[in-house]
């Protein structure tokens, strides 16, 4: 769908409508859109208030230029209630990769994932050292109503996204800094402000000028203490615009930009016809399959949901650092997984008796609380332990007990969770002194 010859998209913003309707691979700087001013009021801070309205336009836009057939478009959306989340994670093969995003997800946003259209971005996923997540979404009901409001005009919406995601990545092809200030007037005393980092939103806000403290407060903690060096403010040009920004910044000197109206309101049509069919792909409803996570692609993961909170303080970023340097030992690259997987399948452990188990377990170290040891199987110095588990302490105390014990490289090789049942799992330790352990040690 995405590699049409033309393309459609649409973008919707508080004061007018933005349509391109031209070659997929038109990305020259001078871009037709059209643009069709909306009503006060129509679209108020990134809310639809008037689907009639904004259903009547767009159908006599549609009656004039699609008389035969319904046009596939892509919708970019306000930014109006939107949630944008960011979050590390320790690396992740790419098969579980999912489960363990959404795992953490789920934590991060302040309403059940169920209510919400959504989607991610992952910085650098390919470096093996940790996953920088950072995720956008909206809530479903608002995402239907413009989807409602252009079925009405006869207009089949194939993908919907955020235009702030398409704009961030436009922007970042022009700017080299790494955070850039977007900044735009709204409707009344309000200001639009949306904050990239490496070109992806972190801050996406409509606020009244006069809470200009907030304000402040909202941008030192995405910033996170970093110079300011790296900052680019980017307005439409207008006095007020520029202003404002040296008040944001108590007069610091900032690199500013200063657009024209309609270069500045290219960026988000310029960026979804330069991204790939995976990067406008578009927010995604939640699937029935992921309505309870059965499964985490590792401790890590289940580490990490159990002790981080939204990114919202400065605190708990020092702690998840600290955290992630003290379960070092258990991050592992894809190959060991994979290793682990085949080695588990291919297994075929012993049906011990209760004594045998007890015995054995505590031969091995295994006194953790909280901890039912169902299967043991020790093969070529590797110890695959099956079992359930109270609680994700109990896991990390059982990790922490088998190190003491001399027992290293730890990896999940199974987990399910059951809501009410505690934690199914499989777990795979090498005896100290494996030469794989041994060159882990000295990595």
């Amino acid at each position: 769908m995405f590699f049409q010859k033309r393309k459609l998209i649409i973008e919707l913003t508080d004061s007018e409508i933005r349509i391109f309707n031209g070659l997929s691979d038109d990305k020259s700087c001078a871009l037709k859109v059209l643009h069709i001013s909306l009503d006060k009021g129509v679209i108020s801070r990134g809310q639809l208030q008037d689907e009639d309205k904004l259903a009547e336009l767009l159908k006599k836009w549609r009656t004039e230029y699609f008389r035969k057939g319904i046009p596939e478009a892509i919708l970019l959306l306000p930014a109006g209630d939107c949630i944008l989340r960011d979050f590390i994670l320790p690396w992740i093969n790419t098969k579980d990769r999912e489960s363990g995003i959404i795992y953490q997800a789920a934590r991060e946003m302040p309403v059940s994932l169920e209510e919400l259209a959504y989607n991610y971005d992952i910085e650098n996923p390919e470096d093996k050292q940790s996953l920088l997540v950072y995720l956008r979404a909206i809530k479903k009901t608002l995402m239907q109503k413009y989807e409602n409001c252009l079925s009405a005009a006869g207009i089949k919406v194939i993908a919907a996204e955020l235009a702030v995601t398409a704009r961030g990545g436009a922007l970042c092809k022009q700017f080299p800094e790494r955070y850039i200030l977007d900044l735009e007037k709204s409707d009344g005393a309000f200001w639009h402000l949306v904050l990239y980092r490496n070109g992806r939103p972190c801050l996406a806000k409509y606020a009244a000028g006069k809470n200009i403290e907030m304000i402040k407060r909202y941008l030192h903690h995405q910033l996170k203490g970093d110079d300011l060096s790296g900052l680019r403010m980017i307005t439409d040009g207008s006095p007020e615009a520029e202003q404002f920004g040296q008040e944001l910044f108590d007069g610091r000197e900032i690199p500013l930009t200063a657009m024209g109206k309609s270069d500045f309101s290219l960026f988000s049509i310029r960026g979804a016809l330069e991204s790939s069919p995976a990067q406008m792909s578009g927010l995604h409803r939640q699937k029935e399959k992921n309505r309870r996570l059965s499964y985490a692609s590792g401790l890590l993961i289940v580490i990490l949901a159990f002790f981080s909170t939204s990114m919202y303080g400065l605190a708990k970023q020092q702690e998840l650092k600290g955290l992630e340097k003290e379960i070092g030992e258990l991050r592992q690259t894809a190959e060991d997984k994979n290793e682990n997987d085949a080695f588990a399948a291919g297994s075929d452990p012993a049906d011990l008796t209760k004594e045998e188990i007890v015995l054995l377990g505590k031969t091995v170290g295994i006194e953790a609380e909280g901890i039912q040891i169902q299967r043991l199987n020790l093969k070529n110095r590797t110890l695959l332990i099956w079992g359930k588990s109270a609680s994700d302490v109990d896991l990390i105390t059982l990790n922490h007990t088998l190190n003491e014990k001399g027992w290293g490289r730890p990896t999940l090789v199974q987990y399910q969770y059951e809501q009410g049942k505690g934690i199914a799992f499989c777990l795979s330790v090498q005896e100290a002194g494996d030469s794989r352990d041994d060159e882990n040690r000295q990595t």
